[in-house]
């Protein structure tokens, strides 16, 4: 069996950064949406000349793969909070079990919470 040496302090140190860095992702979750419309918006158009750009504007094929792509990667991007805040409460349950059980049946305390907290 593994032995154990966790340090309370720095794990909550660990979560803690962890947190703070997870609370980023709006923001990222923005301005990745912001990028990939600019990168659309530039991408061309497949307007013949002479012809009036409808009033949303016009979007070519590229602008079409970036939507889709958009489309198909939202639901992995919206999953990263929900499995980072698993994690760290997985962490945080592992932590309190080693800490209130005694040290020869806290490795597998320990193993039981990371399984059961970062579903």
């Amino acid at each position: 069996m593994a032995t154990w040496d966790i340090e309370p302090g720095g794990v909550q140190g660990v979560l803690s950064k962890t947190a703070e860095a997870g609370a980023k992702f709006e923001d990222e979750f923005t301005a990745y949406g912001d990028g990939l419309l600019g990168a659309a918006t530039w991408a061309g158009t497949m307007v013949l000349g002479g012809t009036e750009i409808p009033e949303g504007g016009a979007f070519g094929p590229v602008a079409q793969a970036l939507q889709e792509f958009q489309q198909h990667t939202e639901n992995d991007l919206k999953f990263l909070p929900v499995r980072t805040g698993k994690s760290i409460t997985g962490a945080r349950l592992a932590t309190e079990a080693y800490l209130s059980l005694d040290p020869p049946r806290s490795g597998r305390a320990v193993d039981g919470e990371i399984r059961r907290g970062a579903r």
